[in-house]
């Protein structure tokens, strides 16, 4: 099963998977995204997760904020995405953090992610709650649960997750 934490920008997802790796002692993978810098020199940055990467890094710049709207570096998410993702396999759990709409257009990413969601190692996520092709794709699929993340449950949510037998497979080996 792979678990993906959705909700309103800002609510705390992000935080949320980071302190339960850190609770659960997980042996983590996969990607993180963050914006960098400060109004129309905001920068994403697509990054293995855990990595201590400060902006401006090219290979990782994912998007840009110019003139009021966001632009994708598509060849970004389709080189340094399925790279990430496959580097990941080896890890107790890989983190997906975060899918969105700039991912639109990324084709070998979204393929990536989806071959990433079927092998054996489990996801912990965080989705935007966005109507797109690609993410209404993953969070259709039979072995993908949502998590509605609010203000109001955030601390809630962290407490049930870290209480939950959540990665099985870790357990057994």
């Amino acid at each position: 099963m792979h678990y993906f934490l959705t909700g309103v920008i800002q609510v705390g997802k992000s935080t949320i998977i980071k302190k339960l790796v850190s609770s659960l002692g997980l042996d983590a993978g996969g990607f993180m995204t963050r914006w960098t810098g400060t109004g129309s020199g905001r920068v994403l940055i697509l990054a293995p997760f855990g990595a201590d990467i400060v902006g401006g890094t090219e290979i990782y710049t994912a998007a840009v904020y110019e003139n009021g709207k966001m632009i994708p570096y598509i060849g970004v998410f389709d080189t340094a995405g399925p790279r990430i993702l496959a580097d990941s396999r080896k890890h107790d759990v890989i983190i997906m953090d975060e899918l969105g709409f700039l991912e639109s257009q990324s084709y070998a990413f979204q393929e990536a992610v989806m071959k990433t969601l079927d092998s054996d190692v489990p996801v912990l996520g965080v989705i935007q709650p966005r109507d797109t092709m690609f993410l209404n794709a993953v969070r259709a699929r039979p072995d993908v649960r949502l998590i509605t993340v609010t203000v109001e449950n955030r601390d809630r949510i962290l407490s049930e997750l870290i209480s939950m037998d959540l990665f099985p497979r870790m357990r057994d080996s």
